[in-house]
């Protein structure tokens, strides 16, 4: 205990305001690591955007700079805007959270004991449709979002409405339909109406299909080859889970909006940051389009965001009205989440959430070592992992191990999930550079040790 409170009193110690030197410098330093063509983000202090900065190309061939009025596609961060529109509307009226989804598509599987609420929750059971990181040969050709939703709708359920938590874009684009067809509108022109006009977000649009002329060219990179020009998925494929593209500067204004309840009402954001429980009580740290959790005390609000060339992190600390949204043009690297938390760790010190257990990197490193040489120590392991961990899955990472020699193990962050410390390391041999995931009990026993 003497130990976490010290800990815990030198993180405050260490929080500092992020200045435009140490903002630049983190921002070059992971862009040279990683090779990411441009970043774009903003800070948001006492409710004013208090730096914001383009960085980088935003195409690579031809060479065209990054400006602060490039746009990037922010994936799933698009979600919001929904479950904030559907919020609305059940306010106005016009719906109810409560509705069973029976009301809108009856034939759908299950259909009268999923709710509204459910669906932007990810709690209905409905099976996500892109699940994976690359397109698939289907999503290179449209398709309408009702004729997405109708697929997926029809499919049996991955569990019983409620009593699970599982990510899914399908559950977004069924709510996408429900709410388009309520509000007599596109889903880009009630949240114009509603929100984007209201605030001066100009640079907001949609891109379901295509990407606009201020969208910077996505990049990606597959077994750590040469980033290439990202595909573009055909129309609907993206819809309500994921289709708007913006500037780092109007997302920080949208922030700014949540937490000074402009636009959006405060019993609107109370209904969206309320966290959700599942029938067992659980609860999996999720809102209404919003991830919830809290970091070194402070309450936060936040939602990452990816397309294939594209990521976004964004994260609202709603009671020092501050906010942090970071943009990169690359994946499948973690560089907007890497910048973004520095800067919130430069803010309110660095989640002694791991304190009181092993070294990350000390025990990361001896892991990969003795699983070079097909050796593990099954005393260090939960039950669960254990049996996971058979002789041939042992001997396949020998294989796999054993050419790349000894690597250099960074510990970068540490988080808490389900009960779990979560340590997220960077992972460098001689050839490449990956990530590795450490999930351990309270007690210290490894959950899951991975390589990314």
């Amino acid at each position: 205990m003497r130990h976490v409170l010290i800990l815990v009193l030198l993180a405050a110690t260490l929080a500092a305001e992020p200045t435009p030197a140490f903002v630049d410098a983190l921002v070059q330093k992971t862009m040279a690591s990683t090779g990411t063509p441009a970043v774009s983000l903003a800070i948001v202090r006492n409710g004013k955007i208090v730096y914001e900065k383009a960085y980088g190309l935003r195409s690579l061939d031809p060479k065209l700079p990054a400006t602060t009025s490039t746009t990037f596609p922010i994936g799933s961060v698009s979600k919001q805007f929904l479950a904030a529109t559907m919020v609305a509307m059940a306010r106005e009226g016009k719906l109810s959270l409560d509705d069973p989804l029976a009301k809108y598509e009856p034939s759908y599987t299950d259909a009268s004991q999923i709710t509204i609420a459910q669906l932007l929750a990810h709690e209905a059971g409905i099976r996500d449709y892109y699940p994976l990181d690359y397109p698939t040969l289907e999503s290179y050709h449209p398709i309408t979002m009702q004729a997405l939703a109708d697929r997926y709708g029809h499919l049996p359920l991955d569990f019983a409405p409620g009593t699970r938590w599982q990510y899914s874009n399908s559950g977004y684009t069924i709510a996408g339909v429900i709410a388009q067809r309520v509000e007599g509108a596109t889903l880009f022109d009630a949240y114009r109406r509603r929100f984007f006009a209201p605030l001066g977000m100009t640079s907001a649009h949609w891109i379901d299909g295509g990407f606009g002329p201020t969208d910077a060219i996505g990049y990606t990179s597959y077994f750590f080859g040469p980033y290439e020009v990202a595909p573009v998925a055909a129309a609907a494929w993206l819809n309500a889970a994921g289709s708007l593209s913006m500037t780092a500067h109007d997302l920080a204004l949208w922030t700014i909006a949540l937490m000074e309840h402009n636009v959006v009402p405060a019993a609107d954001t109370a209904v969206l940051w309320q966290p959700r429980l599942l029938a067992d009580r659980e609860n999996p740290g999720y809102g209404l389009g919003f991830s919830l959790g809290a970091f070194n005390g402070h309450f936060q609000v936040a939602h990452g965001g990816e397309l294939v060339g594209y990521q976004s992190f964004e994260a609202l600390y709603p009671d020092d009205d501050t906010s942090i949204v970071v943009f990169a043009d690359a994946t499948p690297s973690d560089v907007s989440s890497t910048i973004g938390r520095a800067i919130v760790e430069q803010i309110y010190g660095s989640a002694a959430v791991d304190a009181g257990l092993p070294d990350a990197t000390a025990l990361t490193q001896t892991w990969l070592a003795n699983l070079a040489q097909g050796r593990i120590d099954r005393s260090a392991l939960t039950a669960d992992f254990n049996a996971f961990m058979t002789p041939q899955r042992i001997a396949e990472a020998a294989t796999s191990l054993a050419p790349l020699g000894t690597p250099q193990v960074v510990n970068t962050r540490a988080v808490l999930r389900g009960g779990l410390v979560v340590n997220v390391l960077t992972v460098t041999f001689k050839t490449k550079s990956m990530r590795a995931i450490l999930y351990r009990t309270p007690d210290g026993k490894i959950a899951e040790l991975f390589l990314l």
